[in-house]
């Protein structure tokens, strides 16, 4: 990925400021709350699309989105273990933000969806400046899909406001057109479940013997409710 010394430089200080936010906040993190629902979509094609996103169709989620880059890809982007950097433009300026996907007895809040990834926004010393909680929730034909975002007290309104604009307008986007952009071009066709079953148990089996030497409980549990959801979508 090829950046300006204007765009590393946009980059850095947008990290200055959220250090700043959480190094001045005094007051608990504000909790915001944001869902989107779709009907008519398959739950099991988003998780199998989440585990399988990469710069070509996360740019298709939104039009500020610039490059997303794996320091070490688990099951992509729900993956326990999973190291990710979002590059994309807010409020006019670039902005590089860093997830590390943790245990759910690691969330700042109780987790009760097995189906959620935990990710601290790290800063470049692994400190967290934040936290992104991604709840998928499954019914027949349809999925719903809610973001609790911890934001340190300090975080301006406007930040806040313009962050929820952007994640409710790239939902939109990564469910109409990233989704089925990288179905037809990993497979030019609509995958079975059989088929997505096999690739994201042999994404597990990669997890198994590359990175964690078992499989933690919330892993297998995401991946068991991805199998249901698969097989509910495509009797």
């Amino acid at each position: 990925m090829h950046l300006t010394m204007d765009q590393w430089i946009q980059a850095a200080g947008h990290e200055v400021e959220m250090r700043r936010w959480r190094d001045t906040s005094t007051g608990p993190d504000k909790k915001i709350v944001l869902k989107e629902s779709f009907d008519g979509v398959e739950a099991g094609l988003v998780l199998w699309y989440f585990a399988n996103a990469d710069t070509e169709s996360y740019k298709l989620w939104h039009p500020a989105h610039v490059a997303l880059e794996y320091e070490q890809n688990v099951l992509g982007l729900v993956g326990l273990g999973s190291r990710f950097i979002f590059w994309e433009y807010i409020l006019g300026h670039l902005a590089a933000y860093r997830f590390c996907n943790v245990r759910h007895d690691q969330s700042p809040i109780p987790i009760t969806n097995p189906a959620a990834a935990v990710s601290a926004v790290l800063d470049t010393d692994e400190k967290p400046m934040g936290w992104f909680i991604t709840e998928f929730g499954m019914r027949p034909k349809g999925v719903d899909i809610t973001l609790t975002w911890l934001a340190p007290s300090a975080t301006p309104d406007a930040f806040v406001e313009a962050h929820s604009a952007h994640w409710r307008e790239e939902m939109h986007g990564m469910v109409e057109k990233a989704v089925p952009f990288q179905i037809r071009r990993l497979y030019a066709h609509t995958p079975s479940a059989e088929t997505l079953q096999l690739e994201v148990g042999e994404l597990m089996g990669r997890v198994k013997r590359q990175v964690m030497g078992e499989v933690p409980n919330a892993v297998r549990a995401r991946a068991t409710l991805l199998f249901r959801g698969l097989l509910r979508s495509n009797p």
